[in-house]
């Protein structure tokens, strides 16, 4: 059989030499896939399977040394192909999921997965296991969402680890996992998990309605679907939460919202969510209820200081004198004496150097990345200081600023805080206190109209509802909690 003939067959034929010429006519002679033929009792068996994906104990206990010591069928019968096939599928075979398939796509879309194919000569249907493996990834504590006080597992970039770390949270059988491969070339697992009779339908249907409406040739991160998701494309602001915490996960599940699990990355998407849910910690649940509400209320504070501490001290310094106290405007003055640079443009060369040393941070290796980022931070400020570059206050400010930035819990709302101070440090220059509460009000609106999937993104405050206050930015004891957000669930009652 020639190779244009091999193109045109989409089942397996019965010949076991043509399926294997198929299967490598179509994956194009990889050198990572294993081909292997045993020969026992004059029966020829196929085996294949990609190196690297599966876990090879599987492969040589269950499958392998299974079939070499299997007494296969030895009397001559005209239909032996497939009573050997049946046999081996029901007796021959120690390992849990198999499933039989006669398609050549699907059965290389199985190998792709990190399954095993097994065929018969002279039956054309194939056994396709679960031998799914490979170098994983232990799961270690978070590394951006740490806590004192918690639980200290992390997710993995493994889809099934992820599962069942979330499976071991809610024991419940209303916990289901909708599956879904998004990637014309990817092929990436996709899992939508949600709580039956609590989660909203509507969400459901609407995520999953826009799941399968993306074309794309792969999906490698969570972060492609966040953005494909997300019907407000030109505001800054996250209308989808992304966690590595499974007791996050869980408690949001148990609230009704909705989590995506993308294979390959070990960050959740959660929604809907409100501008609140990025300034709330899972340590709030595991502290007492007023130490809870007073370190939100420092985080809210935190994020305005990030985007307003540079626009109130330019503004002040340029157009509202009478309001600083005349020793410290004194003091101002005679630090700013010698510098030749306007308010304005000092605090966009300190704000512009803080970012590079953000970036450097990040970027550079753990060993030396803090050491860098502090030593940069504390040289630089007093180097310019001392040099008449920048006034000593502005470096205070700004170390304020940053500060301020490091207490937001969610690194996506943070990086927003980021981008905004620029904006209300542009407006305070201009026109003073004026433009600040201009940017906030035009802020403020901007934020009153989006929404994440039909739930208003400063909920339960616009629109208000006093009976959702209670898990806000004010945390309520434990027992109040009688009742899930409105809006989000389809079943309130809690307790």
């Amino acid at each position: 059989m020639n190779q244009n003939q091999l193109i045109e067959h989409t089942h397996l034929v019965k010949k076991l030499d043509t399926n294997l010429q198929m299967i490598k006519k179509k994956l194009g002679g990889s050198s990572d896939i294993v081909y292997r033929v045993l020969e026992h009792d004059k029966c020829m068996i196929g085996i294949v399977y990609i190196d690297g994906l599966v876990d090879y104990k599987i492969i040589n206990d269950s499958i392998i040394k299974s079939l070499m010591d299997y007494p296969y069928i030895r009397k001559e019968d005209s239909n032996l192909p497939y009573h050997l096939f049946h046999s081996i599928k029901n007796y021959g075979l120690a390992t849990g999921n198999v499933n039989t398939n006669s398609k050549l796509q699907d059965v290389i879309q199985g190998i792709l997965e990190g399954n095993t194919i097994i065929m018969v000569n002279g039956f054309a249907h194939a056994l396709v296991t679960n031998t799914q493996g490979g170098d994983k990834r232990a799961v270690t504590e978070p590394s951006s969402q740490g806590t004192v006080r918690g639980p200290k597992d992390s997710f993995t970039e493994s889809i099934t680890t992820n599962l069942t770390l979330v499976r071991r949270r809610i024991k419940s059988e209303e916990l289901l996992f909708e599956q879904c491969k998004l990637g014309t070339h990817t092929k990436t697992d996709i899992r939508i998990a949600y709580m039956r009779n609590i989660a909203n339908e509507k969400v459901v249907q609407d995520i999953t309605r826009k799941l399968q409406e993306i074309e794309i040739d792969g999906v490698l991160e969570s972060g492609y679907l966040e953005e494909y998701l997300n019907d407000n494309r030109y505001s800054p602001f996250p209308v989808m939460y992304n966690t590595e915490r499974p007791d996050t996960v869980a408690g949001c599940l148990l609230e009704g919202r909705i989590a995506i699990f993308v294979d390959g990355t070990p960050h959740v998407l959660i929604a809907p969510v409100s501008f609140f849910s990025f300034i709330q910690s899972p340590e709030d649940y595991y502290q007492r209820f007023d130490i809870a509400t007073a370190l939100r209320i420092v985080r809210l504070v935190s994020f305005f200081l990030s985007i307003l501490t540079p626009a109130l001290y330019v503004a002040v310094s340029t157009f509202h004198h009478a309001m600083i106290p005349t020793p410290l405007i004194i003091s101002f003055a005679s630090q700013s004496e010698n510098v030749p640079f306007p308010t304005v443009v000092q605090a966009l060369i300190l704000l512009a150097a803080l970012e590079i040393l953000f970036e450097a941070g990040i970027r550079l290796p753990k060993v030396v990345g803090s050491a860098i980022s502090i030593v940069g931070a504390l040289v630089m400020g007093e180097a310019a200081a001392r040099a008449g570059f920048v006034s000593a206050p502005m470096v205070i400010i700004v170390s304020v600023t940053a500060i301020a930035t490091f207490a937001i819990p969610s690194f996506n709302l943070a990086i927003v805080a980021r981008l905004l101070r620029f904006f209300f440090l542009l407006l305070g220059a201009s026109f003073g206190f004026f433009g600040i509460l201009l940017g906030l009000f035009c802020l403020v609106a901007h934020m009153g109209h989006l929404q994440s999937f039909g739930y208003p993104y400063l909920a339960s405050y616009a629109p208000n509802v006093p009976e959702d206050h209670k898990d806000v930015i004010f945390r309520f004891p434990l027992r109040k909690f009688r009742t899930r957000p409105s809006g989000i669930t389809q079943n309130r009652r809690k307790q």
